[in-house]
Formats: C-alpha cells, sequence, structure tokens
C-alpha cells in the first residue's frame, strides 16, 4: 500500500511541477491541461491517504487458546 501512496504522490507533484518547464507526463496528458491540477490533487490526497494507513501500527491479535 505504501508504494502505491508514493507512486500517488510523485504523479501529483509531478503534475504541478513539470508544466513549469513546459512538460507533462503522458498517463496524465490525457486529462487535458484543464483538469490535470484536479488530477494531480486527487493523486495527492490519495497518496498521502495510503502512506498514512500503511505508517499504522497494525492491533496486536490477542494468542489463540
Amino acid at each position: 500500500m505504501r508504494s502505491w501512496g508514493l507512486l500517488c504522490l510523485i504523479l501529483g507533484v509531478g503534475a504541478f511541477i513539470l508544466p513549469m518547464m513546459n512538460m507533462q507526463f503522458v498517463l496524465l496528458d490525457v486529462f487535458g491541461p484543464e483538469n490535470t491540477p484536479l488530477v494531480a490533487s486527487v493523486l495527492i490526497a490519495v497518496g498521502v491517504v495510503l502512506v498514512a494507513l500503511s505508517l499504522r501500527k497494525p492491533k496486536e491479535v490477542p494468542p489463540a487458546t
């Protein structure tokens, strides 16, 4: 789950930074230039949630008797 979250974060942050250098990810270019900021925001939010969930400590399960 953490690797998917990191991938979403990289794609989302990159979608904000790359247009400043007149580039864009081909995967996100499908959505068009007017929708890219929305898609990037959603990717960042999903990435943060996935990374946060992967960092949670699992509940200790009592031993079976």
